[in-house]
C-alpha cells in the first residue's frame, strides 16, 4: 500500500510540474498538504491528486486549487455525504473548471449526489456579489441553477466559494506543520470560534466517518502514508 501511494504521488508530481513550472520540492509540499488532509479525513488522496493534476493542466493556479479541493471535500462532508460523493463531485467540478465556469449540468450532478447544500448555494451567491460578478438579489437559492448559464460562477468564484469551506483546515495544517500543536484536534480546539460556523462544522464533519467502511478506508489511507514515508 505504501509503494502504491508512492507511485500515485510520483505520477502526479510529473504532471503538476509540467503544468505549473514548479520545482519538485514545491510540488511535493502541495501534495504533502493533500496527503495530510486525506489522512485526517475519510476522503481519498488519489481522488485529490488526480483532480489537482487535471485542474493545473487546465491552467489553474495551484495555490488556489489546494483550498478548492479540500473545500469540496469539506462541503461534501457538511452535506452529510462521503467519499463516493466527493469523487463524483470532483469529477463534475473538474469538467466545469476546465470550461472556465460552473455549468448547469455539472451543478445538477452535485444536486443529485446530495452535495449541493443550501449553505453552499448561499456561499456561492455571497461570493459572486462580493466579487462583482452578480448584483445583490439577482441570484437566489431558488433560481441558482438556472442563472448559471450567465457564466457568473467562473473559476475565480469557484475557488473563493469552496475556499471558505477549507479556511479552518488550512490554518490547522499550518499550525501543525509549524510545530505549535502536535495534532489537528489540538489545533482545532485552539482555533475554535475564530472561523465561520460553516468552516468549523465542515472540517469536523470531514473527520467523522459516516460508515464503518469509511472508517477502515481512512485508517488504511493514514497507514499507507506512514509506509510510503518509510
Amino acid at each position: 500500500a505504501g509503494w502504491t501511494k508512492y507511485e500515485q504521488k510520483t505520477a502526479s508530481i510529473q504532471t503538476i510540474m509540467n503544468a505549473t513550472g514548479k520545482s519538485i520540492d514545491e510540488v511535493n509540499g502541495y501534495l504533502d498538504k493533500l496527503m495530510w488532509f486525506s489522512d485526517e479525513t475519510s476522503y481519498g488522496f488519489t481522488d485529490m491528486t488526480a483532480a489537482l493534476a487535471q485542474m493545473t493542466s487546465s491552467g489553474g493556479d495551484i495555490e488556489n486549487l489546494i483550498p478548492l479541493i479540500t473545500g469540496v471535500a469539506n462541503a461534501t462532508a457538511y452535506a452529510g455525504k462521503g467519499a463516493g460523493e466527493f469523487s463524483r463531485a470532483m469529477y463534475n467540478l473538474n469538467q466545469s473548471y476546465s470550461s472556465g465556469y460552473l455549468q448547469y449540468m455539472d451543478w445538477k450532478s452535485l444536486e443529485l449526489a446530495g452535495v449541493a447544500s443550501q449553505e453552499l448555494k448561499q456561499i456561492f451567491i455571497d461570493t459572486g456579489i462580493a466579487m462583482g460578478k452578480i448584483a445583490e438579489g439577482e441570484v437566489t437559492i431558488g433560481n441558482f441553477g438556472t442563472t448559471l448559464q450567465k457564466k457568473w460562477a467562473d473559476t475565480s468564484v469557484m475557488e473563493a466559494a469552496f475556499g471558505k469551506f477549507s479556511e479552518l483546515s488550512e490554518e490547522t495544517y499550518r499550525l501543525v506543520q509549524a510545530g505549535e500543536y502536535e495534532t489537528a484536534s489540538e489545533a482545532m480546539k485552539a482555533l475554535s470560534g475564530q472561523y465561520s460556523d460553516v468552516a468549523e462544522k465542515a472540517f469536523k464533519s470531514a473527520q467523522q466517518a459516516k460508515t464503518f467502511t469509511e472508517a477502515i478506508d481512512a485508517t488504511k489511507d493514514a497507514v499507507s502514508t506512514g509506509w510510503m514515508k518509510t
